[in-house]
């Protein structure tokens, strides 16, 4: 383990943990990704596609669903409005979520919040800025998460 990642590691045992539904269908985006939440203590689930993620969101309650745009089966932006019609339907609580994406054209993250995301994380990203993510949606009170946030 490199300096930085201990680094990482000391500074985020202080923090609550988290439950995170990653939604990459890229095996070494997954991995990568779930080694970095696993850093924040974050208790993962990973998911191939849309379908299985809006199936996970029905099945159990996650602090943030980080969700890939492209994907087979069902993209992002179909598991995003099957989740927040799901969530709507049963008056559950809204679920942040959060695109990942390499997309990085203002009409495309502006794609996935008219969607029902709250915020663009864009690929590749710092070890820092899903911290930050996570921070900020998924260990913030609900009252804190006003706005929409994208990098």
């Amino acid at each position: 383990m490199d300096a930085a990642v201990m680094e990482y590691a000391v500074m985020n045992a202080s923090k609550p943990p988290c439950r995170v539904l990653l939604v990459e269908d890229d095996p070494g985006n997954a991995g990568w990704t779930e080694d970095a939440l696993h850093l924040f203590d974050c208790d993962v689930q990973v998911v191939t596609d849309g379908a299985a993620a809006a199936a996970s969101v029905a099945d159990g309650e996650f602090n943030v669903v980080l969700m890939d745009w492209h994907m087979p089966v069902m993209d992002g932006i179909a598991a995003t409005h099957a989740i927040r019609a799901f969530e709507a339907q049963t008056h559950r609580p809204r679920t942040p979520i959060v695109a990942v994406t390499a997309s990085v054209m203002p009409e495309e993250k502006q794609r996935c919040l008219d969607a029902g995301m709250d915020a663009v994380l864009s690929k590749p990203f710092m070890l820092d800025e899903l911290e930050d993510v996570i921070d900020r949606w998924a260990r913030a009170p609900r009252a804190g998460r006003r706005g929409i946030w994208t990098t």
